[in-house]
């Protein structure tokens, strides 16, 4: 509940060797610290809860100067898999099995993105066969180069149904402009504290800004310049808007990408 910079404040106070936070407050802190390290005594970093994407990721372990640890888990399940130093996330096997399949159920190849579709082998009161938890993975090969023999996948892409029903190219675009934001020189994103692509029906854009000042000119005129790039050949419009405070969806987590072709996860 306090502020990036108090959050900040404390760290440096008590000197921690180790940080337990979910991704959107590290990312908070991290746009906070601008060009200084966050908190110079930490040795590691775990992050929870929320979505990790890789211009995050990069954004995060940049600014705090160590490794960022992460896994991967369900209510419904327990923990899945944990991430290891070369970017694999190894499936706790002994209680649960994991499989990557396409949508219409066949297996996805290597390197392709499908449904992550969990089974539990812990639960005798309430088993769980091919649970589909509605997220999007990414398909390994070939063993890890950390040396780990567990079975294990590439990445967690995100949510399903925030892309499921979208435009084609809605993800790329959404990660594309997310990059170009995080390659801004720090002095023209120092005040920004967090943002959300919104999607209209209409194929128009709106990027919401929540940020503690406005931000200077040049910032726009980037943003609109990436935008018109990646977009190609046919550019939706883009808006820019600042709000004072993100809508949080029904599970109380912050969603970077919010579109209108999505249905409501209350009418099922």
């Amino acid at each position: 509940m306090n502020t990036p910079e108090d959050q900040i404040a404390w760290l440096r106070a008590h000197q921690p060797d180790h940080l337990l936070s979910v991704s959107e407050d590290l990312e908070h802190l991290a746009f906070a610290a601008g060009e200084a390290r966050v908190a110079p005594t930490l040795k590691s970093v775990e992050a929870i809860s929320d979505q990790m994407t890789p211009t995050m990721r990069e954004h995060i372990e940049q600014s705090f100067g160590c490794p960022i640890h992460q896994n991967y888990g369900l209510n419904e399940i327990g923990l899945v898999p944990t991430r290891c130093d070369a970017g694999r996330y190894h499936v706790h096997s002994e209680h649960c099995l994991v499989e990557i399949v396409r949508s219409d159920g066949s297996a996805a190849a290597p390197g392709e993105t499908g449904h992550l579709i969990v089974t539990g082998l812990s639960n005798s009161a309430m088993p769980l066969l091919r649970y589909d938890a509605d997220d999007l993975a990414v398909t390994a090969t070939g063993p890890c180069p950390c040396g780990r023999t567990l079975p294990s996948f590439a990445d967690i892409v995100g949510r399903y149904n925030r892309f499921a029903r979208a435009p084609e190219q809605s993800r790329v675009l959404f990660e594309s402009l997310r990059a170009a934001i995080l390659r801004m020189p720090l002095d023209l994103i120092r005040d920004l504290r967090q943002f959300q692509i919104y999607q209209g029906r209409d194929g128009h854009y709106e990027f919401r800004l929540l940020a503690r000042a406005t931000l200077p000119d040049k910032f726009a005129e980037l943003v609109h310049a990436a935008w018109g790039t990646m977009a190609r050949p046919l550019v939706p419009a883009l808006s820019l808007t600042y709000v004072d405070a993100i809508e949080r969806g029904p599970s109380g987590k912050y969603q970077v990408f919010m579109s209108e072709f999505t249905p409501s996860l209350d009418a099922g």
